[in-house]
């Protein structure tokens, strides 16, 4: 099959391992929201070592997306009866009444005008030859998940703006659909579009990942003094986000260190362990604000090799647990 603007992949007998070895090639849906910081499980920065090949702790292969594949031809199934519009299938379902056909597609596909994007989609809905009208996407959910955010949450509306704009010649509107089975007894879809600032974020922002991802590829490569590759890296990698992902892998680097020094803290630390106290004071308003510290704080620590940093005005202490302490005045 050949689509114009299109590169596609045939998956269907790819092993896991295979099917993940290609991922490591671009930037496919599931890391878009790792990239933004918005992702809890995994942060952009693990998601920088995994694509230079020095991490493979990604949760790619889970019990949750072990049976959100068993269960996607159901949901592809029960979602052409599915209307939008009142939310009934049951219905339609009955009576054979179908209201759109959805097909499986089972290629990874990169867009030739964005060569680091990949999307791995689901199906798609009413396909005539190599054109279709949307996307499909198929979830499984739970039920706490789901109303927390109260409608779609808002890493699967980054996933699949990234799919919609890497598959954008062979859509004839820029839109998809998306299907929730809710833990497994409840039915909800969702049509969206690619908002045009999205696309650009998404652009923007991948593109300055991918960059990074690329260098450090370079790095891995010719480098073979694992301290000057590390450094090497350190300056290239992702900047902290807000994220507690993004705390615990600092903290599982940190361990790594053979031998900790004390070191005196910078101008910018104080000003940090300032606000930090400022934060603690405030309670769980402002939660990420207070985790956005901590992540900036533990990349400092792990960059200098550091279990205790001292100022005039404050300590910090990182052995099993991090300590951020104001100094008692004399």
């Amino acid at each position: 099959m050949r689509i114009k603007g299109l590169e596609l992949i045939p998956v269907s007998r790819m092993s896991h391992l295979q099917w993940l070895e290609k991922r490591q090639e671009g930037i496919g849906g599931s890391d878009v929201s790792s990239i933004i910081g918005i992702n809890p499980w995994f942060s952009a920065i693990e998601l920088f070592y995994q694509k230079i090949g020095l991490n493979f702790s990604s949760g790619e292969h889970t019990e949750s997306t072990f049976w959100g594949t068993v269960v996607e031809p159901v949901i592809r199934d029960v979602a052409q009866y599915y209307n939008l519009k009142t939310r009934q299938y049951l219905d339609n379902h009955n009576n054979a009444t179908k209201l759109r056909k959805i097909k499986e597609f089972p290629y990874m596909i990169r867009n030739k005008k964005h060569p680091h994007l990949l999307a791995n989609i689901d199906g798609l809905v009413n396909p005539i030859r190599n054109r279709a009208e949307q996307i499909f996407e198929s979830k499984t959910i739970n039920d706490k998940s789901f109303s927390k955010y109260e409608t779609i949450p808002t890493y699967h509306i980054w996933q699949i703006s990234l799919y919609m704009l890497v598959c954008e010649p062979m859509l004839k509107k820029l839109s998809a659909q998306i299907y929730y089975l809710i833990n497994g007894n409840r039915f909800e879809g969702y049509s969206i579009r690619l908002s045009p600032k999205m696309k650009e974020i998404i652009l923007d922002l991948t593109m300055d990942f991918w960059e990074r991802v690329e260098k450090g590829k370079e790095i891995v490569s010719m480098c073979n003094d694992p301290l000057e590759r590390e450094q090497m890296l350190i300056e290239i990698e992702p900047d902290p986000d807000n994220t507690k992902a993004y705390g615990d892998f600092m903290t599982e680097e940190h361990k790594k260190k053979d031998e900790y020094v004390t070191t005196p803290m910078g101008n910018d630390i104080s000003t940090l362990c300032e606000m930090y106290q400022d934060v603690l004071k405030e309670g769980k308003e402002i939660q990420a604000d207070k985790q956005a510290i901590i992540n900036k704080v533990k990349k400092y620590m792990r960059d200098q090799s550091a279990d205790v940093a001292e100022s005039d005005d404050f300590r910090i202490v990182w052995r099993n647990k991090l300590y951020i302490n104001k100094k008692k005045s004399a």
